[in-house]
């Protein structure tokens, strides 16, 4: 796994840099982080969760509204 992202045994999925342009609302280069995350990993279903986080942060940038099943809410 890359050593970029931790997948902890919470399960929950982590890259500190996507995560802090995530926060910051540059939603764009959060995508693009993600997508560097997602080329490193080989395992199916923490690319499935990536590729999932990249799509809500394109939703993002493109002022559409996410799907809710990734926030849980």
């Amino acid at each position: 796994m890359n050593d970029v992202v931790s997948d902890d045994c919470s399960g929950k999925l982590s890259d500190v840099i996507a995560e802090q342009l995530e926060q910051k609302g540059l939603w764009r280069r959060a995508a693009g982080r993600w997508l560097v995350v997602l080329d490193g990993i080989a395992d199916e279903k923490l690319r499935e969760a990536v590729a999932l986080r990249r799509n809500y942060c394109q939703r993002m940038a493109a002022g559409i509204k996410p799907d809710t099943r990734l926030s849980g809410g």
